[in-house]
């Protein structure tokens, strides 16, 4: 039965079926479906961007707000806001120098995500049925719990199994295979994929079925509605996609296809957009029951610039060029990413709990918006204190920041090469080398076109820029080669014993320097280099046949003890 109702709608029924149970997704989905694979390459990715921004980065904005913008939440919060954020961030800086760490942090993000997605479709869930009125019952609550954990595990398992295909950047950065930094599954043995994905199948079905069973028993068919729309949101970010592929089937769908490396990040964008739109929809109605107030369009403002700032702020201050190592495209990006999403599900999981009182009254109640009277209860607005104006300032450099690539590095640059303006290209990397988004992998891609060109000098300078953000041996290998055909053989070994002086045990690259030594008679300096080519390859014949060479010229000549011609 059914308890007496105080409000059942957030915003009203329309607005919260949409944005809070998934209606929107779900049509957007069945939208993609109709328009079949074509879809991907259908939606330009430059709304897609727009839609990161405005929508995705926004949602972390939410959850700073609540918790940074007033005093008593900072102080009830402390233990997280403070220290938790001091740890996340010094995990992040460790993280950009250790590769083995980075890549537990990333790995760590990625397995946590698809827990706070599916943590918050079913606390929104439950809120949905208790302001419908609905008494959950000890065995419905369970049941509902079960259904939402084992979609879950269909996710971990796919992601841990040995030989896993989840890919390494879901954000959508450039593949970090090789790199350094990387997805770490935990490798379970194979075999259990056949008997473990059919039990979490079943359970999940048997748990969803009698979850639903009961709780329209209980409350009806109208006020499970809601959460219905929830677990089914739930099942086709996760459930449907994963089991599906267990089972070796496949839609044909790129937003349903989790595990094919080339439609992952479409299937991606989408959960996370669709997980961002709820996020701002509670948000923004818990924020409207402060004192503080001012309207949707100040609030959005605020977390738009908020939530963008704190994505920008770590890759300007800890990119190769200043604190960190790795540059953007290898290693920062998605460090980043993981230590930011930590940080705001740690944030997350410690502030939206039914259980908070104060946190229940605003969820389980009618909000109006406070004005007039209430507005003497106002905390301190950022406006009146020097604090607040700083943190303003810096946040709307911040989210300038985060912005500007989408503009010089996504729009600008690939029209400057297309139209062979390689002046303006090497402007706009000059100018990204200044908020920290400069990159090795479009300097080199500029400098090939300016080594094309006949502009070497400038081709020269972009490629040692590009191995000073990501230096790498077969990089330093292919400079050198360069080097000798333009510049002479001085200036290729030299540009091949720098690399050497950060890759000592390189095989490649000690085999030129040790090869283009000896083709300027320099025996004795080339000898340790092919010998520790060998320790690397000692079946290299020709190798071991040019030190056998060098060996031998090395040997001083005897000197004639032939008496000579009397006169």
């Amino acid at each position: 039965m059914s308890t007496p109702r105080q409000s059942a709608w957030l915003f009203g029924p329309l607005p919260d079926l949409m944005l809070g149970a998934g209606l929107l997704y779900l049509l957007f989905l069945a939208g993609l479906i109709a328009w079949g694979p074509a879809a991907r390459a259908g939606i330009p990715a430059s709304w897609i961007a727009c839609l990161v921004l405005v929508v995705s980065g926004s949602h972390y904005g939410g959850t700073l707000l609540r918790v940074y913008e007033h005093g008593s939440e900072r102080r009830t919060y402390r233990l997280f806001t403070t220290w938790g954020t001091a740890f996340w961030l010094l995990v992040l800086v460790a993280a950009l120098h250790l590769p083995l760490l980075g890549s537990l942090l990333i790995t760590l993000y990625l397995t946590w995500s698809p827990w706070h997605y599916t943590g918050q479709n079913y606390g929104i869930a439950v809120m949905f049925l208790r302001r419908q009125g609905v008494a959950i019952t000890p065995a419905a609550r369970r049941m509902l719990r079960a259904s939402f954990v084992l979609s879950f595990l269909t996710v971990f398992l796919t992601m841990h199994f040995d030989g896993s295909t989840s890919p390494a950047d879901p954000l959508g950065y450039r593949s970090l295979d090789g790199e350094g930094y990387r997805f770490l599954s935990l490798g379970l043995p194979t075999v259990w994929r056949s008997i473990l994905m059919p039990i979490v199948g079943l359970g999940y079905l048997v748990s969803s079925t009698v979850a639903a069973t009961l709780l329209v028993r209980t409350g009806g068919l109208r006020s499970f509605g809601p959460t219905a729309l929830l677990m089914l949101t739930q099942a086709v970010w996760f459930s449907i996609p994963y089991l599906a592929t267990t089972l070796g089937l496949s839609a044909k769908i790129p937003a349903l296809e989790p595990t094919d490396t080339t439609s992952y990040q479409f299937y991606f964008v989408w959960v996370a957009l669709g997980h961002a739109i709820q996020y701002l929809w509670i948000t923004a109605y818990h924020a409207r029951a402060h004192p503080d107030w001012r309207g949707f369009g100040r609030y959005f403002s605020k977390v738009f610039v908020f939530g963008n700032a704190v994505w920008a702020a770590p890759v300007l201050l800890l990119g190769p060029d200043l604190l960190g190592r790795p540059d953007y495209d290898f290693g920062l990006a998605m460090c980043v990413a993981a230590a930011v999403n930590l940080h705001h599900f740690m944030l997350d999981g410690a502030i939206w709990k039914l259980r908070n009182p104060r946190l229940a009254r605003v969820l389980l109640s009618r909000v109006q918006p406070q004005t007039g009277a209430a507005a003497t209860e106002r905390s301190i607005h950022p406006r009146r204190t020097w604090i607040g104006r700083l943190a303003w300032s810096l946040a709307g450099l911040f989210c300038l920041v985060r912005i500007v690539p989408y503009i010089e590095l996504d729009g600008r640059f690939p029209e400057a090469l297309r139209t062979n303006d390689l002046a303006k290209a090497e402007a706009i990397l000059d100018r990204a080398a200044l908020y920290g988004r400069d990159s090795a992998i479009l300097r080199s891609r500029l400098a090939n076109r300016l080594l094309e060109s006949g502009r070497s000098a400038r081709a020269f300078r972009d490629y040692w820029r590009s191995l000073r953000l990501h230096p790498n041996p077969e990089g330093f290998a292919k400079l050198g080669t360069l080097s000798k055909r333009r510049q002479g053989p001085d200036q290729a070994i030299h540009t091949w014993k720098k690399g050497l002086e950060l890759f000592p045990d390189d095989f490649e690259l000690n085999r030129r320097v040790g090869l283009g030594l000896m083709e300027q008679r320099r025996w004795h300096e080339a000898i340790p280099h092919l010998e520790r080519a060998l320790t690397v390859r000692p079946e290299d014949k020709s190798l071991r046949d040019a030190l056998a060479r060098a060996l031998n010229s090395a040997r001083p000549k005897p000197v004639s003890t032939r008496p000579s011609a009397p006169s």
